[in-house]
């Protein structure tokens, strides 16, 4: 899933493309309209295979939980400069927010918006830039980082490095 957000004059929408291709316009109501820091993220929030826009401004979550292109309230999670990252942590069909500062990963792991020591993972360092993905195909999405031409990948879910997780590219 990906969205892509436009201004036309004062009105602001977004084009949200799901799978296949298919596309959808959403009018944005005053209160998912973008700011000159936000930035746009997508998600299944409810679990219902429908992608749906949120915003992360500045540590705060704006998420249209319901479909409704309305947020539901706004949820803390990070803070000013922290990298939003969105996936389904736990398999359970509903995307969940974390974000991602100077090497460690804060991740809503169960979706219940409380920060625990579980949900807080060492991996990487600061200027690592975060990349996401089902790295072995189980339905969960895992965290990596790219850093000088070297992925490290959480290839397991483990949040332990091993010789699997680290892979070496020729980039030019």
């Amino acid at each position: 899933m990906s969205a892509l957000g436009f201004a036309e004059g004062k009105d602001q929408h977004w084009v949200v493309l799901g799978k296949g291709g298919a596309t959808s316009d959403v009018h944005a109501t005053p209160d998912l309209r973008m700011q000159t820091e936000d930035i746009p993220v997508v998600g299944d929030w409810n679990g219902d295979g429908r992608p749906k826009v949120g915003i992360f401004r500045k540590g705060l979550w704006f998420l249209d939980i319901n479909g409704t292109h309305t947020h539901s309230k706004a949820i803390g999670w990070g803070q000013p400069g922290d990298i939003p990252v969105v996936g389904d942590w736990n398999g359970d069909g509903r995307t969940k927010i974390g974000v991602f500062s100077k090497g460690f990963w804060y991740l809503d792991m169960d979706g219940s918006h409380q920060v625990t020591s579980s949900k807080i993972i060492g991996w990487g360092q600061m200027g690592d830039i975060p990349v996401l993905g089902d790295w072995n195909h189980d339905g969960k999405m895992k965290i990596g980082v790219f850093r000088s031409n070297t992925w490290f990948l959480d290839t397991n879910g483990s949040h332990q490095l091993n010789a699997a997780s680290q892979i070496t590219a020729d980039v030019k």
